[in-house]
């Protein structure tokens, strides 16, 4: 986003322009401890069948996990008919997955039970083809967890190259994204690491009151360059006085 704001307005001084994440409020406790010790890993995939989510390369993956006898339990979140529906056969995306029962396709749900699942995953899947600050890996975030996400240019990829931790697979490879789940499964004490990094960034870049301060330093920084010092002529005096008189009518209206 920084990127494109300074080629679109050719901003040439870069400093001009900041970026601040999105925070997330929500309490929750280290897992860590309990998460590291599993047998049965649980992966949570929050993108229903928006095309945004890029739900055809999960669903490559998911297929090709299911012909292993790898122990793991998947969760897939959210409206699961497809866009085009009204003319195509099958409807629904379930339809197109293995019968398996290690994987689950919740549907909707109350925000509560979908809380809950982020909660409780191992690994947080978002290979999403297009971002902009997504809530539910923050708030997967906030109690441990392993993020595996795509190789494409948005915040996802950001906050963990930012946090130095998680999984980046290819954009749009089903077997990149199989290859790096079934390593994380088969080799889960090479990604402990991640469950305690993904808690304390949450903690220490995610948190409401550190948004709050960078918005603040944001907003002073902005209002400090904008000062104009102009000579004081007639027709500055006659600026200064209407413009203290626009600010007080403004000020009595909103009174």
């Amino acid at each position: 986003g920084r990127h494109f704001i300074n080629n679109y307005f050719n901003i040439t001084d870069k400093n001009k322009v900041t970026y601040i994440y999105n925070f997330v409020q929500h309490e929750v406790d280290n897992n860590a401890s309990i998460k590291s010790k599993r047998d049965c890993l649980n992966i949570v995939f929050p993108g229903g069948a928006s095309m945004m989510k890029y739900p055809e390369m999960v669903l490559g993956a998911v297929n090709m996990l299911l012909k292993t006898d790898l122990n793991f339990r998947f969760y897939w979140l959210g409206n699961l008919v497809l866009p085009l529906s009204g003319i195509s056969k099958p409807k629904t995306i379930n339809q197109l997955a293995k019968q398996d029962e290690r994987l689950t396709f919740t549907g909707r749900i109350p925000r509560e039970e979908a809380q809950q699942l982020y909660d409780d995953a191992n690994i947080f899947l978002l290979p999403s083809r297009a971002e902009g600050c997504p809530m539910s890996l923050m708030e997967a975030m906030c109690s441990g967890c392993i993020p595996v996400v795509g190789s494409a240019k948005h915040v996802c990829r950001e906050i963990l190259d930012d946090g130095n931790f998680g999984v980046i697979v290819k954009h749009g490879s089903s077997k990149s994204l199989f290859d790096s789940l079934e390593d994380i499964i088969r080799n889960h004490e090479k990604y402990v690491y991640n469950y305690n990094k993904t808690y304390e960034y949450s903690k220490n870049q995610l948190a409401a009151n550190v948004w709050k301060g960078k918005m603040e330093i944001a907003i002073k920084s902005a209002m400090d360059s904008s000062k104009i010092y102009i000579p004081f002529t007639k027709s500055a005096f006659r600026k200064s006085y209407y413009g203290f008189k626009y600010h007080a009518n403004k000020l009595q209206l909103k009174e």
